[in-house]
Order: structure tokens, then C-alpha cells, then sequence
């Protein structure tokens, strides 16, 4: 090995549950466009690894475990997008082509594939192939079997009766023919590296079968993925042949890569694709981290199991749009009448046993135990399969709880805190929020490190039952919210006494009340589309409809029009007008028909 960076590139076999979709703009495709649409038709793709490319195009990536086939296609989904699946691959993030990188531009964790994504792309597996079982030359057996050892050793799952063990052994015996060894040491490796650690584990007669059966219906021949077959071999030179640079500081290690600088416009390419989605439109978004502060018997946690019922269900909370998914909702404070709100919650709103809301109900040490950072994240893991639903929320109530005997006002204990958060936060790809008090000084906001607040996307407190918006550090401030706690009765206890808890009511705002609040030039902007619409159209002139088409060059002279009725706002380039336009699109109020061609939705 080396400390000097690798001079060749990397190749990435996908299917077997790895897939990859290729959003390309090379050559006027619009893939980037295309991806929005389907997004916006079927609904949002959760955030996952993502890796740019030199085309100013981008890698997505998702993993399935239910072993189903996904083909590679090209343009099947629209022009510009590809399907990386069974049997193919993808240039690796490091490797350079005519000088420009592959990069990861969002190194969060591979999520899970989203259905609508599956219903649109999976294929019926091929039937069985004859001959198939035949290995691909120039496969390198040493290395091959080298590679199966590690991988059997320290990735492949295991084999656990009653919880699909014979797919399980079916997909392990697959994956290690892949890296291109024969049946007979594809049941040798596993009977020596893997079997031991299944429970139980496989005769030896009752493995064979399944490694043969994993042979005999293979869909591409043995080694396919071996990189040995898909890239020529590089041979390093010798050390002391190695190039040394003039100054040494900083050397390059396995833990210590390159930074890569990319240029302003490939940045601005790509601002689009980085740009997050709502989890709670205007006020929250996905995959950021929030808190939720308030003095003590305010009614922070009904508050907060309103909007995380809101989302489970994907139902409107006070009537903001919410991206559905499922809710994970850590009690570290309340016992008992934790579950007493959740009854009442389920009495007002009648939900079905399959709501994607999970409660767990623990004492949890999130500052200085990594082993139970680990288990929430392995229990959020374990309930995302069991119920085939991503998380895109997780509550954290409270910080003092989860801080576990640690100071509230120290940087060190704080700053713990927060970094334990944000990897768990990384880990599970989803939006974290913390419920938490004000101090004994209210005015002051929440109780402890200032620290808190700086690491925060979205901070609210609720002052005499309505809800502020106190930073926001890429949406508008929403407007104050008002709510109410409704009594809810429950019934009679075993005693026959009489027991209720409470629900919150919220007050429904108006939609400008929240984010996609347009700045003065874009109302301007929009307001000379219409107008320009209305006068080029007539009474017949209705918004929404792709009849009614506005050239740049109509919607550029109606507002230099406006411009000189009223007082002017910012320059007046070319740029500017057309920055105006892609706000306007991204807040859905304006559709583009084709180059240069717009339409009013609204």
C-alpha cells in the first residue's frame, strides 16, 4: 500500500441490491428535470449517497434487500435517466475522467429504495440459463478467493431460521459466485467463514443444495463482477519510483483524503439536486436537525406528537403539506402518561394499527455511550424492514434525558451531545428533533449551551400555546401558530375512576403564513406573467393550462412595463430575470413548456 493517491479509477458493480440511478445533462438532456417530475408525481425520494460526475450529472444511490430484479435501462424513465441494476455498474467516487472527478457531493448512508421507485423499474427475474454456471475468463482466483474471505467474514448477512434464512443463504451463495469462484469453493468458503455464525447452522448437505440451486439459476455467469474481468489490473511502481512532491505536509492516508475544490458553476449545477425537501412545508425540513423548547408543562410533547402523527399518516398539520413516512418517537421523559397521550391521540383520529408511528420507550445515554447510540440506530433500522417504510423523522424527548447526567451548559458534555446526533441523524438519513425546556429566565430562550442553538436548522418555542419560530437557516420564519390542548376522555381505570389526557388543536394558517413567501421581485415577476397572459389571451386566459404559453422576450417586456410604473427592483439583466423565473419554478407557481416558453400554474 501507499500514502500517495491512486492513479487509476474504480468500478462499481450494481444489483444484487444495489442500484443506481444516473441523472445525466450531458448533451441537452434534461435528466435533473426529469428526476424532479417523477418526484413530484409519485413523491419525494428520500435523501441518499450521492455522487456528482464530470457531465455535471449525478449518481443516486439505493439498496433493496428483497432480492428483486431491476434490469439496467436507459431513457426508460424519461431522457436523462438511467437505471444502474443487475448487472451493470458505475464509475466509483475518486476516479478521474478527461481530468474532472467523480465526487460524493452527499456522503449520507444508501436509503432504501422507494416503492414508487421499485413499481416503476423491477422486472420479472429471468427464467433458469443453461450454462451459466461456467466461469468468466480472466478471473483471478487468488484474489477472488481472498476477496470472499473478507467479505464472508466481515459483510454478508447471516442466516437466521424463521427470519428468511434459506434467501438469505440463497443471495450469500450468489454474491460470493459473483466475486467469481465455482460452486464447490463457493460452499467451501462459506462452510468455513460464514456457516458457524448462522443460527442454526447449515448441514453441510442441506448448504450444498442451496449453493447449487444459486448455480444452476444464475442470470450472468460466474465472476461477472469480478474486477478482475471489468478493469485491467494496475500495477503500482515500486515506492522509491514514486514521484515525491517538493513539501510533504500534510501526507495522504486512508483517513486523510484529498479535499476536492469544485468550480462555482459546478456547484451552481448542481444546487437544485442539493436543495432539501419539506418534511413539514415552511417549517421543517427533511434530514435536518431541529428543537422544540418550552417551560415545563406548556405542552411541548402534545404538541410534538401532533405534528409526528401529522407525518406517520401524511396528513396536513395546521395546514401544511407533510411528507409521509415513518415516525420514530424516543421517550426518555414521561412513563406512564406517555402512553396515555398516544390512546388519546388514537381516539381523536382513529388510526390503524399499520400507522407508521413507533415509540420507543427507553433511558437512553446519547452523550457518552456510543453503544446505545448504536442500538437506536440498529431498532430504527430493524423497524424501517419490518414495516417497509423509510423514517424521516425522529424525536428526541428531552435533551436533558438523553444528555444522561452530563452539563447542560458545558461545551464539552453539549458538544458530545450534538455529535452523537448528528452521525445518528447521518446514519438513518432522516430529520432529528429535540424537545427541550427553557431556562428559569424564559426571555433567554432554551436552557444550556449556546452551542445548542449554532448547530440547529430549525429552532421553535412555544410561548403561552403558540408555537415561534425563534432561527431558521434556510427557510422564511413562518408566522406565530396557535394551538389549544383539547380533553380527551379514556375511559375507566381499573379502579373505575375516570381517566383522560389531552390532544392538541391547531390553529390552521394561511398559506402565506409559511415558507415559499416570494420576495418583492419575484411577486413582481409573477404578477407580469399574468398580466401579460391576460392581456395576450383575453377572457379565455386561465392559469394552469399549457395553452397559454408566454415567451421570455412577452414576460421580460411586461415587467420592465410594471418596472416603470412602480418604483424598480434590482438590475435588470438578463441573469436576474431569469434567477427570478427559477425561483418561481421551484416554488411550482410557474411551469417551462420548452426553451424560453412559460406557463402560469397559479
Amino acid at each position: 500500500m501507499t500514502d500517495e493517491p491512486l492513479d487509476y479509477n474504480i468500478g462499481i458493480a450494481t444489483g444484487d441490491g444495489l442500484i443506481v440511478v444516473d441523472i445525466d445533462t450531458k448533451d441537452g438532456k434534461d435528466g435533473v428535470g426529469a428526476w424532479k417530475r417523477l418526484e413530484k408525481q409519485y413523491g419525494q425520494a428520500p435523501r441518499t449517497l450521492a455522487v456528482s460526475t464530470p457531465g455535471r450529472g449525478v449518481h443516486l444511490y439505493f439498496r433493496d434487500g428483497s432480492g428483486r430484479w431491476f434490469p439496467i435501462s436507459a431513457g426508460k424513465l424519461g431522457e436523462g435517466l438511467d437505471i444502474r441494476g443487475d448487472g451493470g455498474y458505475v464509475v466509483g467516487p475518486g476516479s478521474i475522467i478527461n481530468g474532472k472527478a467523480y465526487e460524493v457531493y452527499d456522503g449520507v448512508p444508501i436509503a432504501p429504495i422507494p416503492e414508487w421507485l421499485v413499481r416503476l423499474i423491477e422486472a420479472p427475474r429471468p427464467s433458469k440459463m443453461v450454462g451459466s454456471v461456467a466461469a468468466l475468463k480472466g478471473v483471478d482466483p487468488d484474489i477472488a478467493r481472498a476477496r470472499v474471505d473478507e467479505w464472508l467474514k466481515n459483510h454478508a448477512e447471516l442466516s437466521i431460521e424463521g427470519d428468511g434464512g434459506d434467501t438469505a443463504a440463497y443471495r450469500v451463495a450468489a454474491r460470493v459466485m459473483d466475486f467469481g469462484l465455482s460452486p464447490d469453493d463457493a460452499l467451501e468458503l462459506m462452510l468455513d467463514h460464514w456457516n458457524d455464525r448462522c443460527e442454526p447452522p447449515w448441514e453441510d448437505e442441506r448448504l450444498a443444495v442451496i449453493v447449487n440451486n444459486a448455480a444452476a439459476y444464475r442470470q450472468k455467469p460466474i465472476g461477472a463482477d469480478s474486477a478482475d474481468v471489468e478493469f485491467d489490473v494496475v500495477e503500482l511502481a515500486p515506492e522509491d519510483a514514486r514521484v515525491k512532491p517538493e513539501h510533504d505536509d500534510m501526507p495522504v492516508t486512508g483517513a486523510n483524503t484529498p479535499w476536492q475544490i469544485r468550480m462555482a458553476a459546478d456547484v451552481s449545477a448542481r444546487a437544485l439536486l442539493q436543495s432539501a425537501s419539506p418534511l413539514v412545508t415552511g417549517l421543517l425540513d427533511c434530514g435536518a436537525m431541529s428543537m422544540l423548547y418550552a417551560p415545563p408543562g406548556s405542552g411541548k410533547t402534545f404538541l410534538m406528537l401532533s405534528i409526528a402523527y401529522a407525518i406517520a399518516s401524511g396528513t396536513a398539520w395546521a395546514g401544511r403539506k407533510c411528507h409521509r413516512g415513518l415516525v420514530i418517537y424516543l421517550v426518555a421523559e414521561g412513563g406512564g402518561g406517555f402512553a396515555k397521550r398516544v390512546m388519546a391521540l388514537q381516539k381523536c383520529h382513529g388510526f390503524a394499527a399499520e400507522l407508521p408511528l413507533g415509540i420507543l420507550q427507553v433511558s437512553a445515554d446519547l452523550r457518552s455511550n456510543k453503544v446505545d447510540c448504536k442500538r437506536l440506530i440498529a431498532a430504527v433500522r430493524e423497524l424501517e424492514s419490518a414495516t417497509g417504510e423509510k423514517c424521516v423523522l425522529l424525536v428526541v424527548d428531552t435533551l436533558s434525558r438523553v444528555l444522561a447526567g452530563g452539563d447542560e451548559n458545558s461545551s464539552v458534555d453539549g458538544g458530545a451531545l450534538i455529535k452523537n446526533l448528528d452521525e445518528i441523524r447521518q446514519a438513518i438519513a432522516s430529520h432529528v428533533i429535540v424537545v427541550h425546556h427553557t431556562g428559569k429566565n424564559e426571555s433567554k430562550g432554551a436552557r444550556g449551551w449556546s452551542g445548542f442553538k449554532a448547530a440547529l436548522d430549525t429552532e421553535l418555542e412555544i410561548i403561552d400555546k403558540t408555537l415561534h419560530v425563534t432561527k431558521q437557516r434556510d427557510l422564511e420564519f413562518a408566522k406565530p401558530i396557535g394551538f389549544r390542548l383539547e380533553s380527551v376522555d379514556l375511559g375507566l381505570d381499573a379502579d373505575g375512576a375516570p381517566v383522560s389526557s389531552a390532544i392538541a388543536k391547531m390553529d390552521v394558517a394561511p398559506l402565506e403564513d409559511f415558507g415559499d413567501v416570494l420576495t418583492p421581485a419575484q411577486e413582481r415577476m409573477m404578477g407580469a406573467l399574468k398580466s401579460a397572459a391576460a392581456k395576450k389571451y383575453g377572457d379565455r386566459y386561465r392559469p394552469g393550462s399549457d395553452a397559454f404559453v408566454l415567451t421570455s422576450k412577452e414576460w421580460d417586456a411586461e415587467f420592465d412595463e410594471t418596472g416603470s410604473r412602480h418604483s424598480p427592483i434590482g438590475g435588470r439583466s438578463r441573469q436576474t430575470l431569469d434567477t427570478h423565473r427559477l425561483a418561481l419554478v421551484e416554488k411550482t407557481l410557474v411551469k417551462k413548456i420548452k426553451r424560453a416558453q412559460w406557463v402560469a400554474l397559479q
